[in-house]
């Protein structure tokens, strides 16, 4: 009884953990599959685009600068991400010759006390840094997922999340305690669901930067979504977890 709305979503999850992925050019939907390879520390040499001028791009090191924004997902989105360095290099290499990895190259993770990446952290990159490399995890822990079965080496997040998370105030935040609470709305556009999540995951960004409140749409058709037969249409409500400060 799956809702058929999930099926692409459920799509997602097996092709971000398949032993190699071959996507879509100009698709967010395999984009969006690359970018959680790179979250369970994947070896960049198991991705590939089935459009053979594009077919290696993922092998070599890119900055978004450097092509369309759009197109296709780049290794900053996940490579260090629990940092405060910037970095342009994955320390994997870089290579054409269709070699394919034995096993997907998971993220080693340490139990050395001076490593932040231990069995319950979750830690975006490839090779595990230590801690006062990674300050975003002093605190996080491993997220779960309910489930008949154990399925949490799914988890790609943590939760909680780090300390400084948590500990973040805006520079734009009104301490007087008259303050009024200032809002950013969140429209659909007409594309697909990915590029929707898109779009949603830079309000959220947006919203918490500015200290907003942000509101959401009301349920609505959303392209390429069939409504099952048991709704006119969905909201973001359906596909994501949210706290107080969403409307």
């Amino acid at each position: 009884n799956i809702d058929p709305t999930l099926y692409g979503m459920i799509d997602t999850v097996i092709s971000a953990r398949g032993r190699n992925f071959a996507g879509t050019w100009f698709s967010t939907f395999s984009g969006y599959i690359i970018r959680l390879r790179g979250y369970y520390g994947l070896s960049k040499f198991s991705s590939y685009y089935s459009y053979l001028p594009r077919k290696y791009f993922m092998h070599h090191w890119a900055n978004p600068a450097s092509g369309s924004l759009y197109a296709r997902e780049y290794p900053t989105g996940w490579t260090f991400i629990d940092g405060d360095v910037f970095v342009d290099k994955d320390g994997e290499g870089e290579h054409d010759d269709p070699i394919v990895p034995p096993m997907p190259l998971l993220i080693p993770l340490s139990d050395a006390k001076d490593n932040a990446a231990t069995s319950d952290t979750m830690s975006h990159a490839v090779d595990a840094l230590k801690q006062y490399q990674t300050p975003a995890l002093v605190g996080a822990k491993k997220g779960h997922i309910t489930c008949d079965s154990n399925v949490n080496s799914l988890a790609y997040w943590n939760d909680p999340q780090g300390n400084r998370d948590y500990t973040f105030s805006s520079p734009y935040r009104n301490n007087q305690p008259d303050a009024k609470p200032k809002y950013i709305a969140f429209q659909l556009d007409q594309g697909g669901f990915n590029n929707i999540r898109m779009s949603f995951e830079i309000l959220m960004v947006l919203a918490k930067a500015m200290d907003r409140i942000l509101i959401l749409p009301p349920d609505q058709p959303m392209y390429l979504l069939k409504n099952g037969g048991h709704k006119q249409g969905y909201g973001l409500r359906d596909f994501f977890s949210h706290g107080r400060r969403i409307l």
